[in-house]
Formats: C-alpha cells, sequence, structure tokens
C-alpha cells in the first residue's frame, strides 16, 4: 500500500503532543521573562545607586531627586549613567532623595508583576513589593 497522507488518528496524537508541550513550557517561559526583568531592574538599581553615591560625595553628603521623566541630560550630567527609562522598556526607573537620603525605585510596568517596585537606599538596602521570581 502506497500512503501519501497522514491518518486522523496521527494528526490528533501531534496536536496532543503540541498542546502538552505548550501547556509546560509557557508559564516556565513567562517565569524566565519575569526573572530576567527582575535582574534587569536590580542590576540598573545598583548603577543608580552607584551615580548617587558618586553625586553625594562631589555635593556635600547631598543626594538629587531624578523623576521618571526625567531628560537624558539630567541623568547623564548628575550620576554619570544613561536614562534607563529612554527605550520605554518593562521598567520605570526613578529616584527621590531628602538631603542625605535617597531611594530609587524601580517599577514594573505592564506584564504579570505590573506595579510591583524593587527599592535600594543609600545604605544599599534593598526593599520593595516585587520579589525575585
Amino acid at each position: 500500500m502506497n500512503r501519501k497522507a497522514y491518518t486522523l488518528m496521527e494528526l490528533l496524537i501531534t496536536l496532543i503532543i503540541i498542546a502538552i508541550v505548550t501547556a509546560v513550557g509557557l508559564p516556565q517561559y513567562a517565569k524566565t521573562v519575569e526573572r530576567a526583568r527582575w535582574n534587569e531592574a536590580r542590576d540598573t538599581l545598583l548603577s543608580i545607586y552607584s551615580g548617587e553615591r558618586t553625586y553625594s560625595t562631589v555635593n556635600g553628603d547631598q543626594y538629587i531627586t531624578i523623576a521618571a521623566g526625567a531628560a537624558q541630560s539630567v541623568w547623564r550630567d548628575n550620576i554619570y549613567m544613561d536614562n534607563p527609562n529612554a527605550a520605554g522598556g518593562a521598567v520605570s526607573y526613578s529616584v527621590t532623595a531628602a538631603g542625605a537620603t535617597f531611594t530609587a525605585t524601580a517599577t514594573r510596568v505592564g506584564g504579570p508583576s505590573n506595579g510591583r517596585t524593587i527599592t535600594v537606599n543609600q545604605d544599599r538596602t534593598f526593599g520593595g513589593t516585587w520579589a525575585e521570581p
């Protein structure tokens, strides 16, 4: 017998296998993406921390507030880094300062952790509501 087509059973088994692989793979993929976003946010906060410490050294133990919508020049001229918000990514960054203290905040925009935050302060203490996935 010369077969030129797949049987219905072969097609159904193939679809079931694809469905199982998708059901297992998609949640793991989403978790991996969220972990990457969290790691990126934490790394950027450490860069902001370093920049704020440098600013403090130059400006007599004072820190600078930088809003999420601040221009590139504000980030570059004060804490010596490119604006992390310029690319419009999945995380928004800002810094709130009051004299000899500051808190840098990374806020997740979109995704399963929308609105959650990671913070770091002048003592390099981390906090926030966005736990490591």
